[in-house]
């Protein structure tokens, strides 16, 4: 595609390193750093990814986010960049980092050249401030040093690119534009569905560059995007399954609110927090969620007033569209750009984010440069004087320097998990789920550091940390099951307290009685207690639910076996697990094991042949079974499952390998 700057290649060619240098002054630090949040849903520790170009086709038929009890969305795109970045680099961070730099870049050639063609009558200064500013803008931070939201990043790009052909089609009339830019819709919605905003957006745009527009037109692109959107939903839904995503009071509690006066009111307080963070970006968070946002209503004042500016400032907008002002359509871009995540229609993860805003800055930036301009009163003309360059550049830079320098320090805070929550969590004291991460996190690195050295005293501190900011979780959030269940293992495991860690769990099932890890915790201590009923009453609680827990089974059953001495109703339980989970080798190797205690050998061998035959057999339990066969003089079996065992090995060393 024709960048289309000057008719000079020298200018085009100086543009192109501008915008290069730009974008890597920016966010070049940001390949030094590390994975962060949420980024092995797409690259480390995504086994799909790690397939690479292998995994293409499971990209493109399950869903973007595809956990138990929490599934949704559909992104095969930024799946697919990860899996080919993979094929060829492996893990790598840096590269990864690299690349979201680069598509950063890309962006910013495209927009510049798109706000020429919207905005022909205006000097070429004012596309340049404009991609400049929008660039620099420090909220970005989240989508290009968050290798997760490279989603955002694909999606504005194949945004821009459906607007470069919707005005190709003012231009010329050719109604192949019309399904060139449905192509790059589609593609945008397969990178991420927010791009849905441009069905609005593009004949926005096809009425501001087509000074006699043909409304047809914009008609027609706007029913074959609506087509395009709810043909990818239906496929969605008929073709991969039913989108699940669990409702947590910590992620929104606008999840739990069917009033259409709670949502419209708490939007008026999401689009207050919008417009400060756009206009002054800090603090940047890594989330928000419940209660950085509290539920607003009609009866407050602030809502009101908030209401009435919007009406407003859409009014102004609306009479300035005529015009075809860049004001106007710097209003009427942000406004559609956020609407879909106000949260009337429907609840936006987090309530709030950064990453939302993003596509929604590039209307706050043309509005900025659009009040310069006027306030200069520099108007429909492609020349302007130096004196005027001069006299805009002193505000611009203004906005421009300490914005970049926000930007730059933002990205090495998004060096790993702990560097970011470090740095964000004095601001977020009132966000359940972000004191929940925090520790989270700081618990794994805890557990990770104790599988290898063992010490617990050199790990004190961090465990103390993380207990102070799970309990602050649950005093935000006291129905948060999770934090609950982490402070009862912290109390169980590592402090030896079983009395607190009861506590804690009994409280994680609170709210939510059917949650299985803190029912099966709480049996857990009591059987570490040796109050073997109460143990017996909790497994049998989570087998009721129908749990897959083979340990649940297996505890319950052994219980059964070693304390009750009812190897009937130890038999009966197993059988249940076999029954709930026909590939798992346990149920059998217990059984085995009850016969071979009683000295019934030919019964114990029996089932320990069952589960020889079980998919998830380990070699051990083989090597074991073959050594039992040696010992009874029978080498045929003996040396059946020691080769095996051999094979079962073989299979996973070159399964590490791959």
């Amino acid at each position: 595609m024709d960048l289309g700057i000057t008719k000079s290649s020298k200018s085009k060619l100086l543009f192109i390193l501008y915008f290069a240098v730009l974008c890597f002054i920016l966010y070049g630090n940001t390949v030094y750093n590390s994975y962060s949040l949420d980024d092995e849903i797409v690259t480390a520790n995504n086994p799909m990814i790690q397939k690479g170009i292998k995994g293409i086709p499971e990209i493109f038929t399950t869903l973007y986010q595809n956990q138990e009890n929490f599934k949704y969305e559909y992104r095969p795109i930024v799946k697919l960049t990860y899996a080919m970045e993979y094929q060829i680099f492996k893990s790598n961070p840096g590269v990864s980092h690299f690349f979201n730099i680069f598509i950063y870049f890309l962006i910013a050639l495209l927009l510049f050249h798109l706000l020429q063609k919207i905005f022909s009558d205006y000097a070429l200064f004012f596309s340049l401030a404009i991609t400049t500013l929008f660039i620099a803008h420090p909220i970005h931070t989240e989508v290009v040093a968050s290798l997760k939201n490279r989603d955002e990043l694909l999606s504005f790009f194949f945004s821009l690119l459906t607007v470069y052909y919707t005005i190709k089609l003012g231009k010329t009339r050719k109604k192949k534009y019309i399904l060139i830019s449905s192509l790059f819709f589609t593609i945008a919605l397969l990178s991420k569905q927010s791009a849905m905003v441009f069905a609005a957006i593009c004949p926005l745009t096809l009425y501001f560059t087509d000074k006699k527009v043909n409304y047809k037109y914009i008609l027609y692109l706007f029913i074959v995007f609506v087509i395009a959107y709810f043909s990818l939903k239906l496929f969605q839904k008929n073709l991969i399954s039913e989108t699940i995503k669990e409702k947590f009071l910590k992620d929104n509690p606008l999840k739990f609110y069917n009033s259409f006066d709670a949502r419209t009111a708490t939007a008026m307080m999401v689009l207050l927090f919008y417009s400060k963070i756009l206009i002054f970006p800090h603090p940047l968070l890594f989330y928000y969620g419940y209660n950085m946002i509290p539920v607003a209503s009609w009866n407050n004042i602030v809502v009101i007033i908030l209401f009435v500016l919007h009406l407003i400032i859409l009014a102004f907008a609306l009479y300035k569209l005529k015009s075809r002002h860049p004001i106007s359509y710097g209003i009427l871009f942000y406004l559609i750009c956020i609407s879909m995540f106000t949260n009337i229609l429907r609840p936006a993860a987090g309530i709030v984010a950064e990453r939302y805003a993003f596509a929604a800055t590039l209307g706050l930036c043309i509005v900025i440069i659009s009040i310069l301009f006027s306030v200069l009163k520099i108007h429909h003309t492609r020349e302007i004087k130096r004196s005027q360059k001069y006299w805009l550049s002193i505000p611009i830079l203004a906005i421009l320097i300490p914005y970049s320098i926000k930007t730059i320090a933002r990205n090495f805070e998004w060096k790993d998990h702990i560097t970011l929550y470090s740095a964000d969590i004095p601001y977020l004291k009132n966000s359940s789920k972000a004191n929940e991460l925090y520790a989270s996190e700081l618990m794994r690195q805890v557990n990770q550091d104790m599988l290898k050295t063992k010490n617990f005293e050199r790990n004190r501190a961090k465990t103390e940390l993380a207990v102070e900011h799970f309990k602050r979780s649950v005093e935000i959030d006291s129905s948060n099951n999770m934090a609950y269940n982490n402070l009862g293992l912290i109390y169980f495991v590592l402090y030896k307290n079983n009395f607190e860690a009861l506590k804690y769990f009994k409280s994680s099932f609170r709210y939510k009685p059917n949650y299985e890890k803190g029912i099966y915790n709480t049996a857990l201590v009591y059987e570490n207690q040796k109050d073997f009923d109460s143990a017996i009453f909790y497994y049998q609680k989570v087998i009721s639910n129908g749990s897959k827990n083979q340990y649940a089974y297996s505890n319950l059953a052994n219980i059964y076996f070693n304390e009750k001495h009812d190897i009937k109703k130890a038999i009966e339980v197993n059988n249940l697990l076999a029954k709930a989970d026909p590939d798992n080798a346990l149920p059998f190797i217990n059984i085995g094991g009850y016969y071979l205690k009683t000295a019934d050998t030919v019964t114990c061998l029996t089932y320990f042949e069952k589960a020889a035959e079980k998919p998830n057999i380990q070699p051990e339990f083989l090597m074991a079974l073959s050594q039992l066969y040696s010992g009874k003089g029978n080498s045929d079996k003996a040396s059946y499952y020691n080769e095996k065992a051999l094979k079962i090995k073989q299979k996973k060393k070159k399964s590490a390998k791959d």
